[in-house]
């Protein structure tokens, strides 16, 4: 018994040498392996001399592994690789806002642990970034990080494809881990991917909203916000008519609704009366995805229409009436949620003491909508380095820290959840920016398409023609249809659309386009706002 024993021990302390024989042979290796992404839950043994910067440790003191489902590793590039690499940002920011992006950037050049040297250009608007972007294609002067509106990039990575940054968001050692993911907003975090692909990292997002002078619609009787379309009328009517009844005949004709020509408020109101303007499921090849001419979209247009006929909408000929509606020359007005600090400074400065906030659009079917809009970041194809320095210039600018300060400067909504940590006095000095927040839940987004560049405008020109003083409600119908026939000229092209082969008795719409939502320049604002998103042609 005793020989079997020691037998068995002999053979026991065999397999362990054996065991630590071929362990120490697998490290002595390691160096010469290349692990490529794996979607199994094996997790590679990474020396710590070849890991990069940021990878996950996965031994422990013990040298056991630590098995976890998130070890790929996407992008081949070792840290040393970086140094010395040299990358141009484009970036539409000036003012306040572009002084801190300038600072940013700075600390990203002096601090980064591998040599990367951003040099930022300021371009004065998102369409001079696009015009010099289209112009730079093939001469070798090309960016390599820009920020653009999704239907911008959208044109451009019809000319240069776009680097897809799934990969880089995924990738265990440069990438965001999954609660880094899941801090970003759902509502916009989603609204980069086209066809599975990542085309870009949201970097600034806004709102079109309701600004509703709360005080004043108490003294008229009301205690809430409108919640329904007949609310609505009827809180603006009641405005409108005390307005004519006051003792101050320079604001007859005004109280109610300001009206609002930006498509972005347009959208606003189409998805909260239930509409939609993308075809679902979408059309074949050769045929439009945009559907204006819908009940929904008419029911839109007749109420707003009617609201104006009934003298209980007006239109300023400010383009950013901020100081109407601060000296109770509108009950409603439409507005950026960039624009709320330039909105308080209206009210202190004409002396109004009044209480407001924001509200979504109200709509017939209970389900209120905002649209929600901005910018992201895109990566332009390039070498391995410079591609990745720009990722890691993305993650430096969008770490809560740096984006609750460039929250501070625009006023824009926040991307990622945990920089509101960061703002809590910036939502005690702004309540109307706070009660914005909630309004996320129920943001929409703008088109997906890169003709949506054009056919934003068509739809302003179409709220234009409809608040015309010779336009009747019952030319609805033709609005719409002419507004489709439009949409599908500008996506497919005329000939692709048969726009060309068909007459109609609509009435002309203007071809001025419209200003696009942005935070209003008023002579009379303290706070300088960085520019829209997408500020007009």
């Amino acid at each position: 018994m005793i020989r079997i024993l020691l037998s068995r021990n002999r053979c026991f302390l065999i397999s362990v040498k054996m065991l630590i024989i071929i362990l120490v042979c697998s490290a002595c290796n390691q160096d010469s392996i290349h692990f490529f992404p794996t979607n199994t839950f094996s997790i590679p043994t990474v020396s710590p001399s070849s890991r990069p910067t940021g990878a996950p440790n996965t031994t422990n003191s013990t040298n056991s592994v630590t098995v976890t489902p998130r070890i790929s590793y996407h992008i081949d590039v070792h840290p040393t690789e970086l140094r010395g690499s040299i990358i141009h940002f484009w970036h539409p920011w000036s003012g306040s806002a572009g002084t801190l992006i300038q600072a940013l950037v700075e600390d990203f050049n002096l601090h980064n642990e591998w040599g990367i040297m951003v040099v930022p250009v300021l371009q004065a608007t998102q369409d001079e970034i696009s015009n010099n972007l289209v112009a730079s294609i093939g001469t070798g002067d090309m960016p390599d990080l820009v920020v653009g509106s999704p239907h911008q990039y959208l044109e451009w990575n019809e000319m240069i494809k776009l680097l897809d940054l799934s990969p880089y968001e995924d990738d265990a050692a440069w990438g965001l881990s999954l609660e880094e993911q899941a801090d970003f907003n759902p509502v916009v975090w989603e609204q980069d991917v086209l066809d599975g692909k990542r085309l870009g990292i949201p970097a600034q997002r806004s709102a079109q909203v309701l600004f509703y002078n709360q005080t004043w619609a108490k003294s008229l009787g009301f205690k809430d916000p409108p919640a329904s379309p007949e609310q609505f009328m009827e809180q603006a009517c009641s405005a409108a008519h005390h307005s004519r009844q006051d003792n101050d005949p320079s604001n007859d004709g005004s109280g109610g609704y300001l009206v609002s020509h930006d498509y972005a408020t347009m959208l606003g109101w189409i998805y909260s009366f239930g509409g939609e303007v993308i075809q679902t499921p979408e059309p074949g090849l050769g045929k439009s995805v945009y559907q204006f001419n819908t009940p929904e979209v008419e029911e839109t247009f007749i109420f707003l229409r009617d609201l104006y006929d009934q003298l209980c909408a007006w239109q300023s000929e400010d383009q950013y009436p901020l100081e109407e509606f601060a000296s109770r020359q509108g009950l409603f007005f439409v507005g950026n949620v960039m624009d709320i600090p330039s909105q308080v400074t209206a009210f202190r400065q004409e002396g109004n003491r009044d209480t407001w906030t924001v509200i979504p659009f109200p709509s017939p079917n209970k389900s209120s909508a905002v649209d929600v809009f901005g910018t992201s970041f895109v990566i332009l194809p390039s070498t391995p380095q410079r591609q990745l320095a720009a990722w890691l210039l993305i993650k430096h600018l969008m770490s809560p820290e740096n984006h609750a300060l460039l929250i501070e400067e625009t006023s824009a909504l926040p991307v990622r959840s945990s920089s509101l940590e960061k703002l809590e006095k910036f939502q005690d000095q702004f309540p109307q920016w706070k009660a914005a927040l909630g309004l996320l839940a129920l943001g929409r987004s703008e088109p997906f398409y890169g003709s949506w560049s054009m056919i934003r405008w068509a739809l302003s020109d179409a709220t234009r023609q409809l608040f015309r003083n010779y336009f009747s409600v019952d030319q609805v119908p033709d609005l719409i249809e002419y507004l489709d026939d439009t949409a599908a000229e500008l996506h497919l092209g005329p000939e692709a659309s048969g726009v060309l082969w068909t007459s109609t008795s609509t009435p002309t719409i203007t071809t001025t386009p419209s200003k696009t939502p942005t935070p209003s320049p008023t002579s009379k604002a303290i706070k300088s706002t960085q520019a829209s998103p997408t500020p007009p042609p």
